[in-house]
């Protein structure tokens, strides 16, 4: 029979090599913290916080062989600043200006209807991109609407 502790060692083993490596960690939280820097310098108060696989430190590496080998880090832009009359998409606006303005991001940016991407060049054997989902804090007029049909409308918004 085998021991609890080969099994476990094992197991151990296997996830090891599921976990993006620390390199991969360390070129995804500089890239994120670079664009909250460029944003706060060209003018927009935001906090970027990480959401997804990276926020509970799940990220998984890539498959090798699979089809999509790469990777990505899910970040919300949020303007802790705003008040009613402050939209989403005003929000969204001002984040593609500065981006397509900058030498260093407008090659690599693609809009999308909920977040932008910046697309890097792989990371060794690995694409590599950051979603930016702009968003606004969800007032408590936006919270009593929730399930009334009327949401849509305020995709992009969170609520804290």
């Amino acid at each position: 029979m085998i021991e609890k502790r080969e099994l476990y060692k094992d197991l151990k083993k296997i996830l090891k090599q599921l976990d993006i490596t620390p390199a991969m960690f360390k070129n995804a939280e500089d890239k994120y913290m670079a664009i909250a820097s460029y944003l706060k310098n060209n003018g927009l108060d935001i906090e970027i916080s990480l959401q997804g696989s990276f926020a509970i430190g799940t990220g998984v590496k890539p498959y090798k062989e699979g089809k999509d080998c790469s990777y990505d880090v899910d970040a919300i832009c949020l303007f802790p600043g705003t008040t009613d009359e402050t939209s989403s998409r005003e929000i969204r606006k001002a984040i593609l200006e500065i981006l397509s303005d900058s030498e260093v991001y407008e090659s690599k940016l693609d809009e999308y209807d909920k977040c932008f991407t910046l697309d890097y060049a792989s990371y060794g054997n690995y694409g590599f991109s950051i979603d930016l989902v702009p968003s606004v804090y969800a007032t408590a007029s936006d919270v009593a609407r929730i399930g009334t049909g009327v949401e849509n409308q305020y995709l992009g918004k969170v609520t804290s």
